[in-house]
């Protein structure tokens, strides 16, 4: 299960993404239709983005939302419920018996990621880490600046107080605002959310008309009127909250932006639009009394940025007026994005889980439709193949053939297989060999190009001694082929590849390597398998014969019976019982063998178990 931490970053993992898809749709909205619409109105936009960004439950159920197609879904997945028990060989009854790590599946952009619960919560965790640094950071700075605000005694300037004064009343504004000069801001400034304060640098009257300092007082008590720092301090919550998300990094900048765009507008409204040129004037002769603005940490000042008055003196020189049929639009447009931005995908009805339903089993008809499909591609493939004699020749005793296979060197001998094609004979005498397909048809392969091939000598006593016999017991995989060669195999010359089959001829393995699709087939055979299978049943024979009779009935009763996963739970458990009643009946042979019985036995079957020898 799901922690309230993992959950909690769960869903602020969406919210953050939810909020950047809404920053790209908005950054695309200014740029297209920016000059369109009211600053004033642009500038709300940024608290929708922000309220997605902080409730991510907050959405509204619909029939169709944009981010259908960007969404960022989760899903435990909680360990899986008992099943009914399946005999497995060892190894696959532990990777069956261990439990599976409970996963998170993430769906982003429709590709699913999976994470360990583990990694997901050290995600929290670092998540959770990041965004209480960051508020704390935020916190320090507020109170750093309010330490200092506490010193500060209010302004008796006569010319600010004065246009404080008649900006006020310009504006029907009845409260006031508490106002100090201070080396704190470098040019006029507006701090406090809930004790706002108007901060002026030393000495900034002077040099500035009546007039201009109008303009800075409308500036500044538009900010006020406007709540801009309010919104400003929901976009730092939410940019500490995403401090991994730089999309809202990029909404605060440019939400910055707007707000002072907007209270241009705001006063060029309250000044008449024909103001324009002398409020332009009054922003350049405040900037060209700083060296350096920058923002103020809690508060908003009338230039901040000298990059952007570029186009704050564009939007002056070309304002007009915001009319009715504008500001419905802006008002329309701005509740549109607000509710799209509020939808998501509707919820698919549960439905209570079920088993899922076993298909129903094939009919005998159906069944031998099939088979017959599967034989005849088979058999059309079979018939396509081109295949070459190249040499024939007797090792050990032994007939060997070298055929090309789509023009690759192979090996073989009898009951060496080809994809599905068998090689039924070989006759060293007539030099023929006789390759039998999946039907039982025969095809006889005469020589084609022959090519005098030097066969090794091989004797069939040096790999049958109890020694060979008992490596090969080890590693009844018998030699694999180096992967280098395996690698190389493609840009082998024919007379190499020819070379490499001979050599593994010389080890008594017949080896047959064909490149496929999915990268190099590879047959191995022994050339003594027949001689090797007599030896077993003669050595087996002989040890069965020096067993008593109760030993032999117990022997023969430890053979262990098939069990099939198809089978029914119940049959399944019958099978079990049995192969655990056989495997104790062979222990207790084993366990009660005499030490001539032993050597027999080892001869026939390898070394037996650690088990307590008998007499």
């Amino acid at each position: 299960m799901m922690t309230g931490l993992e959950q909690t970053f769960q869903a602020m993992a969406a919210g953050s993404w939810r909020a950047a898809i809404l920053v790209a749709l908005l950054c695309a909205l200014r740029w297209l239709v920016g000059k369109y619409l009211s600053r004033q109105v642009l500038a709300l936009f940024w608290v929708g983005i922000a309220l997605v960004a902080l409730a991510p439950f907050a959405v509204v159920p619909a029939g169709w939302s944009p981010f259908n197609y960007t969404r960022v879904a989760s899903m435990s997945h909680p360990r899986p419920a008992p099943v009914e028990p399946v005999v497995l060989p060892a190894a696959e009854t532990r990777a069956a018996v261990a439990a599976p790590a409970e996963t998170v599946r993430l769906v982003v952009l429709e590709q699913p990621v999976h994470l360990e619960q583990r990694d997901f919560t050290r995600a929290g965790v670092l998540w959770l880490a990041g965004a209480g640094f960051m508020l704390l950071w935020q916190l320090a700075a507020v109170w750093n600046l309010r330490r200092h605000l506490r010193r500060l005694v209010p302004s008796d300037d006569p010319r600010l107080l004065g246009a404080l004064a008649g900006a006020r009343r310009e504006l029907g504004l009845t409260s006031t605002l508490p106002m100090h000069v201070t080396d704190l801001v470098a040019t006029p400034a507006l701090c406090g959310i809930w004790r706002p304060r108007l901060l002026f640098p030393p000495g900034f009257a002077e040099g500035l008309s009546d007039a201009e300092l109008r303009f800075v007082m409308l500036h500044e008590l538009g900010h006020w009127r406007r709540r801009d720092l309010w919104l400003l301090t929901v976009l730092q919550v939410t940019r500490a909250v995403h401090w991994f998300n730089p999309a809202l990094w990029l909404a605060l900048r440019f939400a910055r932006q707007d707000c002072e765009l907007a209270c241009d507008e705001f006063v060029l409204r309250h000044s008449g639009g024909d103001r324009g040129a002398a409020y332009g004037e009054t922003l350049l002769k405040v900037l060209g009394r700083v060296r350096r603005p920058a923002p103020l940490s809690g508060g908003v000042g009338i230039v901040e940025n000298k990059r952007q008055l570029l186009k704050r003196f564009a939007m002056i020189m070309n304002y007009h007026p915001v009319g009715f049929l504008r500001a419905v639009c802006g008002v329309v447009l701005l509740g549109a994005f607000t509710v799209v931005g509020a939808t998501q995908e509707k919820a698919a009805p549960a439905v209570p889980a079920s088993p899922p339903a076993t298909p129903a089993a094939p009919t005998p008809g159906e069944m031998a439709q099939r088979r017959q499909e599967m034989l005849a591609k088979a058999l059309e493939w079979e018939a396509r193949v081109k295949l070459e004699l190249r040499a024939v020749g007797e090792v050990g005793g032994v007939p060997v053939a070298l055929i090309d296979v789509e023009g690759e060197p192979q090996m073989m001998m009898k009951s060496s297989g080809i994809m599905g094609l068998r090689i039924a004979a070989i006759d060293v005498a007539a030099q023929t060999a006789t390759v039998a397909n999946r039907a039982g048809e025969n095809r006889v392969l005469s020589l084609t190009n022959s090519r005098e091939i030097a066969w090794p000598k091989v004797e069939a006593k040096w790999f049958l001694t109890p020694e060979a016999l008992s490596r090969r017991r080890e590693n009844p995989g018998r030699e694999i082929m180096p992967s280098a060669v395996v690698l190389a195999w493609a840009k082998i010359n024919r007379e190499g590849k020819e070379e490499i089959l001979l050599n593994y001829l010389r080890s008594a393995q017949v080896v047959g390597i064909r490149p496929n699709s999915g990268g190099i087939s590879m047959s191995m055979g022994f050339l003594f398998e027949v001689q090797e299978q007599q030896l077993r049943r003669e050595r087996r024979e002989k040890f069965v014969a020096s067993l008593t009779p109760e030993q032999r009935a117990d022997f023969n009763n430890g053979a262990q019976p098939v069990i099939r996963f198809t089978d029914p739970p119940e049959e399944r458990e019958k099978q079990a019982a049995k192969a655990k009643d056989a495997k104790e009946r062979m222990d207790k042979v084993i366990a009660g063998l005499t030490s001539e019985q032993k050597v027999l036995y080892e001869d026939y079957a390898g070394p037996a178990p650690s088990l307590p020898m008998g007499r």
